[in-house]
Protein backbone atom coordinates (compact mmCIF):
# COMPACT_ATOMS: atom_id res chain seq x y z
CA UNK A 1 0.00 0.00 0.00
CA UNK A 2 1.33 3.47 -0.87
CA UNK A 3 1.91 5.67 2.14
CA UNK A 4 -0.01 8.95 2.16
CA UNK A 5 0.77 12.23 3.84
CA UNK A 6 -2.02 13.43 6.16
CA UNK A 7 -4.55 15.78 4.57
CA UNK A 8 -3.46 18.61 6.87
CA UNK A 9 0.26 18.21 6.10
CA UNK A 10 1.86 21.56 5.25
CA UNK A 11 3.85 21.73 2.02
CA UNK A 12 5.37 25.17 1.72
CA UNK A 13 8.01 27.61 0.63
CA UNK A 14 10.07 29.97 2.76
CA UNK A 15 11.60 33.39 2.16
CA UNK A 16 13.52 36.06 4.05
CA UNK A 17 12.13 39.57 3.58
CA UNK A 18 15.49 41.18 2.77
CA UNK A 19 16.25 38.61 0.09
CA UNK A 20 12.96 38.94 -1.81
CA UNK A 21 11.16 42.20 -1.00
CA UNK A 22 13.74 44.75 -2.13
CA UNK A 23 14.67 48.22 -0.87
CA UNK A 24 14.94 47.38 2.81
CA UNK A 25 16.64 50.72 3.38
CA UNK A 26 16.47 50.90 7.19
CA UNK A 27 18.28 47.62 7.84
CA UNK A 28 21.89 46.91 8.71
CA UNK A 29 22.44 44.75 5.62
CA UNK A 30 21.22 47.47 3.27
CA UNK A 31 23.82 49.80 4.78
CA UNK A 32 26.59 47.22 4.52
CA UNK A 33 25.72 46.26 0.95
CA UNK A 34 25.83 49.84 -0.28
CA UNK A 35 29.14 50.93 1.21
CA UNK A 36 32.12 51.70 -0.99
CA UNK A 37 34.27 48.56 -1.16
CA UNK A 38 31.43 46.38 0.15
CA UNK A 39 32.25 42.72 0.72
CA UNK A 40 28.88 41.83 -0.82
CA UNK A 41 29.13 40.69 -4.44
CA UNK A 42 25.82 42.38 -5.30
CA UNK A 43 23.43 44.83 -3.69
CA UNK A 44 19.96 43.52 -2.94
CA UNK A 45 18.29 46.48 -4.67
CA UNK A 46 14.78 45.57 -5.81
CA UNK A 47 15.53 41.87 -5.19
CA UNK A 48 12.63 40.00 -6.86
CA UNK A 49 10.25 42.86 -6.07
CA UNK A 50 8.13 40.68 -3.76
CA UNK A 51 7.06 43.73 -1.75
CA UNK A 52 5.09 44.83 -4.83
CA UNK A 53 4.36 41.44 -6.42
CA UNK A 54 3.37 39.43 -3.34
CA UNK A 55 -0.19 38.80 -4.56
CA UNK A 56 1.02 37.29 -7.83
CA UNK A 57 3.76 35.34 -6.03
CA UNK A 58 1.35 33.85 -3.49
CA UNK A 59 -1.12 32.93 -6.25
CA UNK A 60 1.74 31.11 -8.02
CA UNK A 61 2.45 29.15 -4.82
CA UNK A 62 -1.17 28.01 -4.76
CA UNK A 63 -0.97 26.99 -8.43
CA UNK A 64 2.09 24.88 -7.60
CA UNK A 65 0.06 23.03 -4.97
CA UNK A 66 1.68 24.58 -1.91
CA UNK A 67 -0.50 25.18 1.13
CA UNK A 68 1.92 27.02 3.43
CA UNK A 69 4.19 30.04 3.17
CA UNK A 70 6.79 30.98 5.78
CA UNK A 71 7.83 34.58 5.27
CA UNK A 72 9.39 37.21 7.49
CA UNK A 73 7.98 40.49 8.67
CA UNK A 74 10.83 42.99 8.47
CA UNK A 75 11.59 44.67 11.81
CA UNK A 76 13.39 47.52 10.04
CA UNK A 77 10.22 48.33 8.07
CA UNK A 78 7.88 48.14 11.07
CA UNK A 79 10.14 50.15 13.41
CA UNK A 80 12.60 52.17 11.28
CA UNK A 81 13.43 54.33 14.32
CA UNK A 82 13.17 53.28 17.94
CA UNK A 83 9.58 53.60 19.11
CA UNK A 84 8.39 54.90 15.71
CA UNK A 85 6.09 52.44 13.96
CA UNK A 86 5.36 52.63 10.25
CA UNK A 87 1.64 52.05 9.81
CA UNK A 88 1.92 51.59 6.04
CA UNK A 89 4.33 48.67 6.61
CA UNK A 90 1.92 47.07 9.08
CA UNK A 91 -0.88 47.44 6.54
CA UNK A 92 1.34 45.89 3.86
CA UNK A 93 1.93 42.76 5.93
CA UNK A 94 -1.77 42.62 6.79
CA UNK A 95 -2.42 42.46 3.06
CA UNK A 96 0.23 39.73 2.61
CA UNK A 97 -1.46 37.66 5.30
CA UNK A 98 -4.87 38.20 3.72
CA UNK A 99 -3.48 37.14 0.34
CA UNK A 100 -2.29 33.89 1.93
CA UNK A 101 -5.72 33.18 3.41
CA UNK A 102 -7.43 34.12 0.13
CA UNK A 103 -5.32 31.45 -1.61
CA UNK A 104 -5.86 28.80 1.09
CA UNK A 105 -2.24 29.06 2.11
CA UNK A 106 -1.34 28.84 5.80
CA UNK A 107 0.94 31.75 6.75
CA UNK A 108 3.86 31.01 9.07
CA UNK A 109 5.41 34.29 10.12
CA UNK A 110 9.06 34.75 11.06
CA UNK A 111 9.62 37.87 13.15
CA UNK A 112 13.38 38.12 12.60
CA UNK A 113 15.22 36.67 9.62
CA UNK A 114 18.84 37.93 9.90
CA UNK A 115 18.33 41.67 9.14
CA UNK A 116 18.07 44.21 11.94
CA UNK A 117 17.13 47.91 12.11
CA UNK A 118 20.13 50.23 11.92
CA UNK A 119 19.16 51.89 15.20
CA UNK A 120 19.42 48.53 17.01
CA UNK A 121 22.98 48.04 15.72
CA UNK A 122 23.90 51.55 16.84
CA UNK A 123 22.54 50.66 20.28
CA UNK A 124 24.69 47.55 20.73
CA UNK A 125 23.02 45.10 18.36
CA UNK A 126 22.90 41.43 19.29
CA UNK A 127 25.38 41.78 22.15
CA UNK A 128 23.29 44.35 24.05
CA UNK A 129 21.31 43.27 27.11
CA UNK A 130 18.61 45.73 25.97
CA UNK A 131 17.97 43.96 22.66
CA UNK A 132 15.66 41.19 23.99
CA UNK A 133 13.24 43.77 25.42
CA UNK A 134 13.39 45.84 22.24
CA UNK A 135 12.74 42.77 20.11
CA UNK A 136 9.87 41.62 22.33
CA UNK A 137 8.30 45.10 22.14
CA UNK A 138 8.40 44.96 18.33
CA UNK A 139 6.93 41.43 18.34
CA UNK A 140 4.16 42.63 20.63
CA UNK A 141 3.32 45.46 18.25
CA UNK A 142 3.11 43.07 15.28
CA UNK A 143 0.93 40.60 17.12
CA UNK A 144 -1.43 43.23 18.50
CA UNK A 145 -2.00 44.44 14.95
CA UNK A 146 -2.00 41.16 13.02
CA UNK A 147 -2.48 38.17 15.33
CA UNK A 148 -5.93 37.30 13.94
CA UNK A 149 -4.21 36.27 10.69
CA UNK A 150 -1.20 34.43 12.21
CA UNK A 151 -1.69 30.79 13.26
CA UNK A 152 2.06 30.05 13.55
CA UNK A 153 4.99 32.28 14.37
CA UNK A 154 8.75 31.69 14.45
CA UNK A 155 10.44 34.32 16.58
CA UNK A 156 13.97 34.08 15.12
CA UNK A 157 15.37 32.27 12.10
CA UNK A 158 18.44 30.10 12.69
CA UNK A 159 19.04 31.45 16.16
CA UNK A 160 22.28 29.46 16.49
CA UNK A 161 23.72 30.37 13.06
CA UNK A 162 26.64 32.36 14.48
CA UNK A 163 28.19 29.11 15.79
CA UNK A 164 28.27 27.68 12.26
CA UNK A 165 29.54 30.98 10.81
CA UNK A 166 32.40 31.04 13.33
CA UNK A 167 33.39 27.48 12.30
CA UNK A 168 33.34 28.40 8.60
CA UNK A 169 35.48 31.48 9.26
CA UNK A 170 37.96 29.42 11.26
CA UNK A 171 38.28 26.88 8.45
CA UNK A 172 38.77 29.65 5.90
CA UNK A 173 41.43 31.38 7.99
CA UNK A 174 43.40 28.15 8.39
CA UNK A 175 43.16 27.21 4.72
CA UNK A 176 46.75 26.02 4.28
CA UNK A 177 49.86 27.39 2.53
CA UNK A 178 48.27 27.59 -0.92
CA UNK A 179 45.70 30.01 0.46
CA UNK A 180 47.99 32.26 2.51
CA UNK A 181 48.18 35.00 -0.13
CA UNK A 182 44.44 34.87 -0.73
CA UNK A 183 43.66 34.97 2.99
CA UNK A 184 46.07 37.88 3.60
CA UNK A 185 44.43 39.88 0.83
CA UNK A 186 40.96 39.02 2.11
CA UNK A 187 41.91 40.04 5.65
CA UNK A 188 43.16 43.42 4.43
CA UNK A 189 39.98 43.99 2.44
CA UNK A 190 37.85 42.98 5.39
CA UNK A 191 39.73 45.33 7.74
CA UNK A 192 39.18 48.27 5.37
CA UNK A 193 35.55 47.34 4.91
CA UNK A 194 34.91 47.03 8.65
CA UNK A 195 36.28 50.54 9.14
CA UNK A 196 33.68 51.77 6.63
CA UNK A 197 30.97 49.77 8.39
CA UNK A 198 32.07 51.28 11.69
CA UNK A 199 31.75 54.81 10.29
CA UNK A 200 28.34 54.06 8.81
CA UNK A 201 26.93 52.84 12.11
CA UNK A 202 28.80 55.33 14.25
CA UNK A 203 30.28 52.72 16.58
CA UNK A 204 33.80 51.20 16.87
CA UNK A 205 34.43 48.20 14.57
CA UNK A 206 34.47 45.78 17.49
CA UNK A 207 31.00 47.01 18.53
CA UNK A 208 29.22 46.33 15.22
CA UNK A 209 27.08 43.37 16.26
CA UNK A 210 24.84 42.30 13.39
CA UNK A 211 22.91 39.06 13.76
CA UNK A 212 25.11 37.02 11.42
CA UNK A 213 28.39 38.13 12.96
CA UNK A 214 30.50 36.04 15.34
CA UNK A 215 28.97 35.83 18.82
CA UNK A 216 30.28 35.83 22.33
CA UNK A 217 28.56 33.54 24.84
CA UNK A 218 26.80 36.65 26.12
CA UNK A 219 25.59 37.37 22.59
CA UNK A 220 24.15 33.87 22.21
CA UNK A 221 22.31 34.38 25.48
CA UNK A 222 20.95 37.70 24.17
CA UNK A 223 19.52 35.96 21.09
CA UNK A 224 17.81 33.21 23.04
CA UNK A 225 16.52 35.59 25.70
CA UNK A 226 15.04 37.61 22.83
CA UNK A 227 13.19 34.43 21.87
CA UNK A 228 11.86 33.72 25.36
CA UNK A 229 10.82 37.33 26.01
CA UNK A 230 9.09 37.51 22.63
CA UNK A 231 7.36 34.18 23.28
CA UNK A 232 6.03 35.49 26.59
CA UNK A 233 4.52 38.64 25.12
CA UNK A 234 3.08 36.80 22.10
CA UNK A 235 1.36 34.31 24.42
CA UNK A 236 -0.23 37.18 26.35
CA UNK A 237 -1.53 38.87 23.20
CA UNK A 238 -2.42 35.86 21.05
CA UNK A 239 -2.69 32.63 23.06
CA UNK A 240 -4.08 30.76 20.04
CA UNK A 241 -0.91 31.35 17.96
CA UNK A 242 1.58 28.47 17.97
CA UNK A 243 5.12 29.70 18.73
CA UNK A 244 8.51 28.26 17.85
CA UNK A 245 11.97 29.10 16.61
CA UNK A 246 14.16 27.78 13.80
CA UNK A 247 17.66 26.42 14.21
CA UNK A 248 20.52 25.85 11.77
CA UNK A 249 21.05 22.11 12.07
CA UNK A 250 23.10 19.45 10.34
CA UNK A 251 22.82 15.68 10.24
CA UNK A 252 25.84 15.11 12.46
CA UNK A 253 27.20 11.58 12.08
CA UNK A 254 30.52 10.16 13.21
CA UNK A 255 32.95 7.78 11.62
CA UNK A 256 34.42 5.20 14.04
CA UNK A 257 36.40 7.04 16.69
CA UNK A 258 34.58 10.35 16.09
CA UNK A 259 31.66 9.75 18.43
CA UNK A 260 32.92 12.19 21.06
CA UNK A 261 33.41 14.96 18.48
CA UNK A 262 29.92 14.35 17.07
CA UNK A 263 28.34 14.48 20.52
CA UNK A 264 30.20 17.72 21.26
CA UNK A 265 29.01 19.30 18.00
CA UNK A 266 25.39 18.29 18.69
CA UNK A 267 25.56 19.77 22.18
CA UNK A 268 27.22 22.97 20.97
CA UNK A 269 24.83 23.59 18.08
CA UNK A 270 21.53 22.43 19.62
CA UNK A 271 21.32 20.70 22.97
CA UNK A 272 22.82 23.53 25.02
CA UNK A 273 19.78 25.65 24.07
CA UNK A 274 17.11 23.14 25.19
CA UNK A 275 16.13 25.15 28.28
CA UNK A 276 15.24 28.13 26.08
CA UNK A 277 13.08 25.96 23.78
CA UNK A 278 11.30 23.63 26.20
CA UNK A 279 8.15 25.79 26.39
CA UNK A 280 7.82 26.27 22.62
CA UNK A 281 4.84 24.83 20.73
CA UNK A 282 7.06 23.49 17.95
Amino acid sequence: MMLQFPNDFLWGASTAAHQVEGNNIHSDFWVMENLEGSMFKERSGDAVDHYRLYREDIALMAELGLNAYRFSIEWARIEPEEGVYEESAIEHYRNVLKACHDNNITPIVTLHHFTTPVWVIRSGGWESKETPARFARYCGKVMRELCEFIPYVCTINEANISIVIAKIMKRHQSGGTAQVGINTDMAARMQTYMLEVSKAFGVPPQEVHSFLGPRTEKGLEVIFRAHTEARSIIRQISPQTQIGITMSLYDIQSIPGGEENAAHALHEELLQFKDYLKDDDF
